[in-house]
This record gives C-alpha cells, structure tokens and sequence, in this order.
C-alpha cells in the first residue's frame, strides 16, 4: 500500500514537472507571438508582404487547374514573395527614419572615437542639415532607434529632434523594450530606464551586485545610511489597497488590506527628490508593483497642493530598490522612489492610472490557466495601490 503511494506520489511529480515544462514553453511562445504582433502594429509592411503571400498560395492553387503542380507553385510564388517582400521590406526599414523603443529613454551623450562629441543631424546617416553641435555629458531624451540599430532619434533640452550615431550613447543603450510573461501568466512590458536614475542609485543607496559569467548581472540597492541621515522625517501614512487576481476576475475591487503603507523619509536633493516608502505586514508587499502593467509603474506623480506643479516618478527598474526582511513574525517590506527636484512641502503621492490591467487581461484562463497555476505552487499576483492625498512636511 506505501509502495502504491509512493508511486502515485511519483507519478503525480512527474505530471507536475512535466506540466510545468508545457507551461514554460507555452507562455514563452506566447510571450513571441505578442511581442510579434506588437513590432507588426509599427512594423506593419512585414504582415502585409505575409497576406500578399499566403494570398497568391490560395489564388494559384484554386486558379491552376493542373494537379500537384498547383499546390507547388503556389508555394513557390509564397515563398518567393515572402524571401524577396521581406527583404525589401527590411532594406526600406533599415534606410527609413523609422525607429522603435529602446530601452533607456533618458540618456547622456559621450564621446565618439576620435574625442569629438557628436553632431545632432536632421536625417539619417549624417544628412541633411546639422541641427545642433552636442556636449559631452550633455542629457538628451532617446525617442527610439534604428531599425537596424545604428542610430538613434533623440531630443535635446531645447526641443530640437534630431539623429545621433550609435557610439554616442552607451552600447547597452542598444537594447530594445521586451514583454516578459510570468508563469503566473501575467504580463507586462518593460518600460523604459531613466540613465539619470541608475547614476542616482550609485550615488544615493548601497549597491550589491550579484551574477557574472554565465549568470546575469544583478543589482540590489538599499538606501544608504548618509542619505538616512540627510533626510527629514515624514511618517505620513495611507491604507495599502490590495485585490487578489482570482477574486479580482470573479469581480471583487480593490479593498484596505488592514496594513498602512508609510512614507518615512524624504530627501530634497539639488538633483533628484528622493522618496522612501515602508510597509510591515505578515506577508511580502512587493511595493515596485511587479504584477501591475507598465502603465502602472509609471503613473506615480507628486502634485504641490499649493501650485498644482507636478513631477511624475523618473522612469526606472525600480524592482532593484526593492528591499524586504524580517521583522517579528512578518517582513518589513520597503522601497525608494527618484523624482525630478522638487522643494514642495505640500503635496500628494499618487497613482495617475488604474493599478488593474483590464479583466480580459488580468492572468490566462482555460487550461493555461490551470495549468500555471498547478505547476506555480498556487501563487496568484496581487494588485496593490497606495495614494497619498496629502504629505506636509515640517
């Protein structure tokens, strides 16, 4: 009988393991064909050259009245469509003044090879006229890059939009946004990184690198103790909303979790305003909203009561200022916030859009859904929001 249990136990791991494997390539090929669809939404003569293909396959092949012959000459015309379309395609793209997201949109000019810093050009590959002489150091905004990834399409200070090769920014500044699909189910895109910020975090907080070689490099900031020691105390409090997906899908809204979020600290630099959040709860709060969608993540704006300026949270990977540890018999959970340079004492911290993806999107359902939920231990995403309507500090 312990032996008939013992085999059924295995039996059931082995289902689990191998259910899980099905789920990790499913969502990963999901996680392709989404991100595919997106790049074609820009992108859009790739799918068109498909159609103008697979349409030439069916009219060959219902035309051609000769047996075999039509079903390979139909695929032949495709395919040839297809090879010489995409080509094409893809020379008119590399050429064009197209350009898609990368994944820093603030960025610090450096110098070229020869010591010189760039030229900010009206066109591509250096033409038409040079609509600015750029610094060393200078921070202009990154609108996208080239197709082929040889240039980007930036904005400086003034206003003025222009090209920049390659070499005038930072090779990692290459790398384009992705869609991450967890296997929960959920999904997010990345957004796009604030340079500024990752020199802040250098600056302001302890920094713990983890990974090298044939693992991925990995950085862990905690505020440090100088910038502590700098800051003024706040202690304003607001209830943490949360929402558990599975109720949220069955219709449940967003609802005071019991705990209160805490803004502790504030630090009023001359080059960023820093905001340190707190929670203490008998469970983890990933305060940098992992499961919540981009839009979310990036919707964090502090308005003066007073004057009504605003100044949205500067956009970064803000999973790396992330921290939790025990305390008692829950975690103390807490997280740092980089904002331009604002002096308001008056002001609120809030959330400028729905921390909820759409139900239709809010985790896959079906056998997917099942499925990741099996092989994920049975953890399910939290939708969490906090708003602080009104901070005065002394």
């Amino acid at each position: 009988m312990i032996a008939n249990s013992l085999g059924g136990l295995a039996s059931a791991g082995v289902g689990v393991l191998i259910g899980g494997v099905v789920t990790v390539i499913v969502l990963t090929l999901i996680a392709g064909i989404r991100g595919l669809m997106i790049l074609g939404q820009t992108f859009w003569l790739y799918p068109v050259v498909l159609l103008i293909a697979i349409f030439a396959l069916i009219f060959i092949s219902k035309t051609l009245r000769v047996p075999v012959l039509n079903k390979i000459l139909g695929i032949a015309a495709a395919a040839a469509i297809c090879i010489f379309g995409f080509m094409g395609v893809t020379s008119y793209y590399a050429n064009s003044n197209m350009y898609f997201a990368s994944i820093y949109s603030v960025d610090f000019i450096q110098a070229l090879l020869d010591g010189i810093a760039p030229a900010l050009n009206e066109k591509r590959n250096g033409k038409g006229v040079i609509l600015a002489e750029l610094g060393i150091g200078e921070k202009v905004t990154v609108n996208g890059i080239s197709f082929n990834k040889q240039e980007y399409n930036i904005t400086t200070a003034n206003g003025v939009s222009g090209w920049i090769p390659l070499a005038a920014l930072p090779e990692d500044n290459a790398d384009m946004l992705s869609i991450n699909i967890s296997v929960d189910g959920f999904d997010s895109e990345d957004i796009a990184i604030d340079r500024q910020v990752e020199r802040l975090m250098e600056h302001y907080m302890d920094v713990k690198v983890t990974g090298g070689g044939a693992y991925v490099i990995r950085r862990e900031y905690t505020i440090s103790q100088n910038t502590l020691n700098r800051s003024i105390r706040v202690n304003a409090q607001t209830p943490l909303m949360a929402v558990g997906s599975k109720e949220f899908k069955k219709g449940a809204e967003l609802a005071d979790s019991g705990v209160k979020v805490i803004l502790e600290n504030i630090v009023y630099a001359d080059d960023c305003t820093i905001v340190y959040l707190t929670v203490t709860d008998t469970g983890v709060r990933d305060l940098s909203g992992t499961f919540n969608t981009s839009a979310w993540k990036k919707s964090l704006i502090a308005t003066d009561l007073d004057t009504g300026e605003t100044w949205p949270a500067m956009q970064a990977d803000y999973k790396q200022t992330w921290r939790y540890e025990q305390a008692g018999n829950g975690y103390r959970s807490s997280i740092v916030f980089f904002f331009p340079p604002f002096k308001s004492r008056h002001f609120s911290l809030t959330r400028e859009a729905p921390p909820i993806v759409s139900k239709g999107q809010a985790g896959y359902g079906g056998i997917l859904g099942l499925a990741a939920s099996m092989t994920s231990g049975g953890s399910t995403a939290t939708y969490l929001d906090y708003n602080f309507e009104e901070v005065r500090v002394r």
